[in-house]
């Protein structure tokens, strides 16, 4: 029988399932309130067995405005994303095509440039006495 697990989000806003009960060190973080146990991958919220869901809270009036003005622009980014295509198309039938590369005489070195010697250094040693 595979173990009981539990969905978690941690400090980090990732959701994780992990294995009940929870090692010492994670059930820890999760009675601090560090990590906290959600329903589901999504991260819905947790309501123990036998608890009723607390209700969802009203929606205030801002809040619709606001989502109301985010539809009405995620519809002129659509809008905006087709005339752009379009804008392109047009363009790209009214360049003419790029010259082609004129051709060289020259044939490629087959062997790369060398880099140069390093310069000789000064020796700080003194010379031998013979």
């Amino acid at each position: 029988m595979p173990p009981e697990t539990g969905w978690f989000r941690t400090e980090s806003g990732t959701v994780l399932e992990m294995d009940l009960p929870l090692p010492d060190g994670i059930a820890q973080r999760a009675a601090r309130g560090e990590i906290v146990r959600v329903a589901d991958s999504a991260g819905s919220p947790w309501v123990e067995p036998g608890q009723e869901a607390p209700p969802a809270p009203p929606q205030s009036q801002e809040l619709a405005e606001v989502r109301q003005q985010l539809a009405v622009a995620l519809e002129r980014v659509e809008e905006l994303e087709a005339e752009k295509v379009d804008l392109l198309a047009e363009m790209s039938r009214l360049q003419p095509p790029p010259d082609p590369e004129p051709e060289s005489d020259q044939t490629p070195d087959p062997e790369p440039a060398k880099a140069a010697d390093p310069p000789p250094t000064k020796s700080t040693k003194a010379p031998a006495k013979r």
